[in-house]
């Protein structure tokens, strides 16, 4: 049995991880299985720096403004949605006895971090336009925002007292026919994704 089965060496600046399944209906699924294992063992991993780093600049940004609250909070979870999203997962050795399949994976951690710090921002730029559009009070986008807002209070709000049903859904139908009529006269600009 090879060495890493029970002890990997992880070179420096990775992560690694060991995991194994059973043969029984193909030897191709039983690696599948051990894959998928290994890599939620990784995922395991990431997860714990991660959530150390959300911790971190959740407790930063008290006493903050609000929005930059939120963009720190944004920034988060992002990086928390990213840590399953494990691209670079590279096989480094297999071992098959007695009806049992190990698998010996690896991540290079650093690597791993950059792309996850590209999507953070490019997710912020993202962020950066969309607030940026809704500052101006007088742009498409701010003007559908608040007719969507009121909308949405009106049609969540509880049946006013002494309505009927039939009363209280035809007004909330008007409400999403005028919201839609407001929406279509106003021009948006397509989003660039």
């Amino acid at each position: 049995m090879p060495q890493w089965v029970a002890d990997p060496i992880v070179p420096a600046g990775y992560l690694a991880a060991v995991s194994s399944a059973e043969i029984t209906s193909s030897q191709s699924a039983a690696e599948h299985e051990a894959f998928t294992s290994a890599v939620a063992i990784l995922a395991a991993q990431l997860q714990v720096d991660v959530e150390g780093t959300m911790r971190q600049r959740r407790s930063e940004t008290v006493g903050s403004a609000g929005a930059a609250a939120w963009r720190h909070d944004f920034e988060s979870d992002v990086q928390t949605v990213s840590s399953v999203r494990l691209e670079g997962v590279e096989i480094v050795d297999r071992y098959i006895r007695d009806q049992r399949l190990w698998v010996f994976v690896r991540i290079d951690e650093v690597a791993l971090q950059m792309r996850w710090q590209q999507r953070v921002e490019q997710q912020r730029d993202r962020l950066r336009l969309h607030l940026d559009i809704l500052e101006n009070s007088q742009s498409s986008e701010a003007m559908a925002l608040r007719s969507g807002t009121h909308a949405w209070a009106i049609l969540s709000a509880p049946m006013p007292a002494g309505w009927s049903w039939e009363d209280w859904g035809a007004m909330r139908q008007q409400v999403l026919a005028a919201l839609c009529q407001r929406l279509a006269r106003i021009e948006l600009r397509p989003y660039r994704g």
